[in-house]
């Protein structure tokens, strides 16, 4: 962050600055008493367990200072700026930060694979800008602010992730960042509970124009059919990507996989470019149009776009392919939705194994549709695997068993070390597995004790 007055911040926040402190030099903004300093703005946000505001004290020995604070009686030897709402205020001081900027901003939401077409897009705009990118975990209404504090001059690009569970989330994130280029990569049924159909999913992902600037570009899936009848009603101009879609401006065909790669030809306004993309799956194709589409957005030509998305190098979590004691194990478990888990088993299916086990947790936030869902999963994982285990989402059995899948194969368990204790029974040399589920379900721990025992 670079300094600031507080009399400045205090005007970002809609607050008055104390008498006397204006000219107090803010260096870094932080909301972890720990980590204060002199300089140190401390915001003191509220949690499910703890209040932000008890910890003031300790800013103020690790030397903040100042702080914002919104719990009425507290005095302390530092001025405070008063507000009615901690994180609200600190969404504000965000937004105004950002604007002493004028990097090349790209916004990226969307149901499934919002994390790889960043780093797909980070990959291809860091082939030509220096660039400022969103760490994990850092794409919500407490991440963002802090991702756009580390905005400095020497930022030409800056790319993104926008995720939201509940409307208007997504506006206030896209009005903080003000984006250049809007990416909308999917719309699936990750928190359908809170949304109740896809069109209202949709809807919501459709937010993050709000806060596109004026003259801004917006990216969507032309695969997707609610994206693609929006056409020519967005008020911004739009390009759109697919797979599927033979009227879409930038489009792939899969030439084939090897060695955890897809190979596919590019087709942009009459050039061909081949890409040697380091993922499988076609989702995986899908995200990289996206990245390519962003790149060309911001001044980078057709060709060196495409060819900087083959350096992309997958987050942890998000489909990590590795080989553990001969058995070839897909990391995917950071997170789950039906069709993310459906892609997944597609990439498990298509790997050159003896025999496949799908591992899956369950998927969380699908309200009314989560019976459905599972199941939809359970048959895709009948398809694709010769073995599924349960964490979770016992639903996933009775689609599994619907499609064909033999009972003795198929087995849901109440605990992880149950679980795992089946796999190692089972698995030999030569297998793949692959391990996912929503990230309440913590199965990346199932894959650390699967790992520790193998």
């Amino acid at each position: 962050m670079i300094e600031r007055s507080l009399a400045e911040i205090a005007s970002w926040a809609g607050t008055a600055c104390p008498a006397g402190y204006e000219q107090v030099i803010i260096r870094d903004v932080c909301k972890d008493s720990r980590a204060a300093r002199p300089g140190s703005l401390f915001v003191p946000l509220p949690g499910t367990r703890f209040d932000g505001h008890d910890f003031l004290p300790s800013a103020v020995a690790g030397g903040a200072s100042a702080a914002l604070c919104a719990k009425d009686g507290m005095e302390l030897p530092i001025p405070l700026l008063r507000v009615e709402n901690v994180l609200a205020a600190c969404q504000a001081i965000a937004a105004g930060y950002r604007k002493q900027f004028s990097p090349r901003v790209v916004g990226i939401t969307g149901s499934v694979g919002k994390t790889t077409t960043a780093r797909m897009t980070a990959a291809v705009l860091g082939s030509r800008y220096r660039l400022l990118t969103t760490e994990e975990d850092s794409n919500g209404q407490i991440g963002l602010p802090f991702a756009l504090f580390r905005l400095l001059p020497e930022h030409e690009a800056a790319v993104l992730e926008m995720g939201m569970s509940q409307p208007g989330e997504l506006t206030r994130l896209t009005r903080m960042a003000c984006p250049d280029v809007a990416v909308i990569n999917s719309i699936g049924t990750a928190h359908i509970e809170f949304f109740g159909t896809r069109e209202n999913i949709c809807k919501a992902k459709l937010e993050i124009l709000q806060g596109l600037r004026p003259g801004g570009q917006v990216i969507l899936n032309g695969d997707e059919p609610l994206l693609w009848e929006l056409r020519g009603k967005l008020g911004f101009p739009a390009l759109y990507y697919g797979l599927h879609n033979p009227e879409a401006d930038l489009r792939a065909e899969i030439l084939k996989t090897e060695q955890g790669a897809t190979v596919f030809a590019a087709h942009y306004q009459g050039g061909r470019q081949t890409v040697r993309l380091p993922a499988v799956g076609a989702h995986n194709v899908s995200n990289a149009l996206a990245a390519i589409l962003a790149g060309i957005c911001t001044g980078i030509d057709f060709s060196s776009a495409a060819a900087a998305v083959e350096n992309y190098s997958p987050a942890r979590g998000r489909q990590n392919i590795q080989t553990s004691g001969g058995i070839t194990i897909i990391n995917d478990s950071y997170n789950a939705s039906p069709e993310a888990v459906c892609a997944s088993l597609t990439v498990l299916k298509n790997l050159p194994a003896a025999r496949r086990f799908a591992v899956l947790g369950g998927m969380l936030e699908l309200g009314d549709y989560a019976q459905e869902g599972h199941e939809l999963c359970g048959r895709c994982a009948a398809e694709s695997a010769d073995f599924l285990f349960t964490y979770g989402g016992d639903a996933y059995l009775d689609g599994a068993r619907a499609a064909g899948m033999d009972s003795a194969h198929a087995a849901a368990y109440a605990t992880q070390e149950a679980l795992v204790r089946r796999l190692l029974a089972e698995v030999r040399p030569g297998d793949a597995v692959l391990f996912k589920g929503s990230h309440g379900m913590h199965m990346d721990a199932a894959l650390a004790l699967f790992q520790k025992e193998l």
